[in-house]
This record gives structure tokens, C-alpha cells and sequence, in this order.
């Protein structure tokens, strides 16, 4: 059953856990998974995984950088035209005692996982409309 025949998903920290197993799950019900992340390699190792289940590209982008994410999104536009769907699954996490943080720790946290996820919304409301 492919539920999500010829629908483009985009799905932020795609090359391995929960974001890999998202793509391949999109991609065998037939989406066109973008996958996107920070290294080439597990972008590139993912990629060929993911292509057995269905359509895949990747696109290396570190969501915290709003020239990276404008690139992510016009590669995207350029290819698919529109996204259905956002899967902004990127994210890092620091477990360093409260305490010990610092402000750039902190200031990078904010920035992957607050800051990426509403630029990819805002990025995903332009593209399609």
C-alpha cells in the first residue's frame, strides 16, 4: 500500500535514528524522502540504504544555518516543486550538568533545536504557498 505515492517529504536529521527509519518508512509508501543532514558520509550511507525502499535525495545542511537551510529549500523547490511534508527531526543534545553549561552550549542548543525547527516551518509555508 503506498499511502504517500509521489508526495515529497523532507525529513531534518534523516541519515540515522529515528529520522533514517522515518525516511525508509516514507520512502516504501512510496514518498520522495529528501533526507538531510550535517556529514556527507551518513547522509551518503543513508541515501543508499533508504534507496532500496524508495526514491530518496539528500541534501547535506545544518539547520541552524539560515544560508544552509535557504539552499536546502530552493535544491528542494527546484527539484519536487512543493513539500507535503515536514518531518524536522534534527536535533543535538549536550548532557553536561546544568552547572556546567556554558553560553555558547546553550546558545547551540537553541539554535539546532529551537531555531532550525521554526526556520524549516517558515521555509516549508513559503514554499508552499
Amino acid at each position: 500500500m503506498a499511502r504517500l505515492q509521489d508526495k515529497v517529504a523532507v525529513i531534518t536529521g534523516g541519515s540515522s535514528g529515528m529520522g533514517l527509519a522515518t525516511a525508509k518508512l516514507f520512502a516504501s509508501e512510496g514518498a520522495k524522502a529528501v533526507i538531510v543532514g550535517r556529514s556527507l558520509d551518513k547522509l551518503q550511507d543513508a541515501e543508499s540504504e533508504i534507496a532500496k525502499y524508495g526514491e530518496v535525495f539528500a541534501i547535506q545542511c545544518d539547520v541552524s544555518n539560515l544560508d544552509e537551510l535557504d539552499n536546502l529549500y530552493r535544491q528542494v523547490g527546484d527539484k519536487y516543486g512543493s513539500i507535503d511534508i515536514l518531518f524536522a527531526n534534527a536535533g543535538i543534545g549536550q548532557f553536561i550538568p546544568a552547572t556546567e553549561i556554558t553560553e555558547a552550549d546553550f546558545d547551540k542548543l537553541v539554535s539546532v533545536n529551537f531555531k532550525g525547527i521554526f526556520l524549516d516551518i517558515i521555509y516549508l509555508f513559503l514554499i508552499s504557498s
